[in-house]
């Protein structure tokens, strides 16, 4: 029998993407491969000790196209909304996961009994919560990132233009850089910046670094959703995750910027309701009350978003767009604490690393930069700087 939370994310991958073209293999669809062998391969990675599965996908597979849920809304103008979705209802929501409070408990119960029957490896100290919790960020990333799938996943290739994209077998190698765009998933950036998300955020708490984490440009909201677990995992759920896109794609090149910036609003893949989003926290149990999801063009929600955060650990910048970048360097920057990190999703994008530096040469700073993977980079703030508003307040980014 199919796994009906495969069968329902499938459904909607149809229904949301219909500009993609399908590859088959030996004559068997991608769908139909997909129904044979998710459940087989969600059981072999994870058991079906932890695996919660959805209802009668016949009584479930619309659910999702139902309008937004009644949010708590924080702020709101005519471009743009600040809200805490409304919690996951348990009879519409089905979780494909359980919350890593109750995950991480039950494994480290595991680990106990099976500690008592057969004796570590020499060498091996780390306790049993260590290694639960290892565990759970190893299943959550493959999840996120559709490793989990196996066969079962797909690699979509990056558009680079308006227009149908193709569906190719799946490459782990090439989803470990996320050099391709995932199907299953709910985040094209691959293992290594997933694994980048974990080190940052474990430094920020090892080191007590006061602040939220803030990601500007979500997608399918995997990259946040893992961010989210990493904070939970480890009892750090008290800072609050800022989830922030348009959910209706990138904007328009208006203010002429850089001419990089043309043509992004014309990516439908790129496309994601903030309904989508949500069900992705609801079906990896990561939806709770210090979920904050930002909704509009970065123009619009960063300066009123500046005024509600206090401070800030890790900001993850994945707008493509210089426009996007400078948006949210100069309303942030100041909120994020010394200490604390920027990771660079587009750095070899030539608009987002121009934006980068415009902004450290007016403001007479050069961190040092560090890679994650071909296209991606971080930096670490040493020290505090006065952002030169008027700048932005007057297109002026550069001397």
């Amino acid at each position: 029998m199919a796994c009906c939370s495969s069968l329902l994310h499938i459904y909607r991958l149809n229904r949301s993407h219909p500009d993609v073209e399908s590859f088959a293999s030996e004559g068997i669809s991608v769908q139909a491969t997909l129904l044979l062998e998710a459940q087989e391969c969600v059981k072999a990675y994870m058991g079906t000790y932890f695996v919660k599965q959805h209802p009668a996908a016949q009584q479930t597979s619309t659910r999702w196209l139902r309008s937004t849920p009644r949010v708590d809304m924080l702020i709101e103008g005519r471009e743009f909304s600040v809200f805490r979705p409304a919690r996951c209802d348990r009879n519409n929501d089905q979780p494909l996961i359980s919350d890593p409070e109750i995950w991480i408990s039950t494994l480290e119960q595991k680990i106990s009994w099976l500690d008592g029957l057969i004796r570590r490896f020499e060498g091996d100290e780390s306790s049993g919560l260590e290694r639960a919790r290892y565990a759970y960020l190893e299943a959550l990333k493959k999840i996120c990132s559709g490793t989990v799938y196996g066969k079962a996943e797909a690699s979509v290739s990056p558009a680079t233009i308006s227009g149908r994209q193709s569906l190719n077998p799946f490459n782990e190698a090439v989803r470990e850089g996320g050099e391709d765009w995932t199907y299953l998933g709910t985040t094209m950036i691959g293992i290594k910046r997933l694994e980048n998300i974990e080190l940052l955020l474990k430094s920020v708490v090892n080191n007590k670094i006061p602040g939220d984490f803030i990601e500007t440009g979500v997608w399918r909201g995997g990259a946040s959703l893992f961010a989210r677990g990493v904070l939970r995992a480890h009892g750090e759920g008290h800072r609050t995750s800022y989830v922030c896109d348009s959910f209706q794609g990138l904007p328009p090149n208006t203010n002429n910027l850089h001419e990089g910036d043309d043509g992004w609003n014309f990516r439908p893949y790129l496309e994601v309701s903030d309904v989508l989003v949500r069900s992705h926290f609801c079906e990896t149990s990561m939806l709770d009350k210090n979920v904050i999801f930002v909704k509009g063009f970065f123009n619009a929600t960063m300066p009123p978003l500046a005024r509600i955060i206090t401070r800030l650990s890790i900001m993850r910048l994945d707008g493509d767009m210089y426009q996007s970048t400078v948006d949210v360097l100069y309303n942030l920057y100041e909120k994020l604490s010394v200490g604390g990190y920027v990771i660079i999703d587009d750095w070899t994008i030539t608009p987002t690393q121009q934006a980068c530096k415009d902004f450290f040469s007016v403001h007479e700073f050069h961190p040092k930069i560090i890679w994650i993977d071909s296209m991606a980079v971080y930096w670490q703030k040493n020290e505090e700087i006065s952002v030169q508003y008027w700048r932005y307040q007057e297109l002026q980014f550069f001397e």
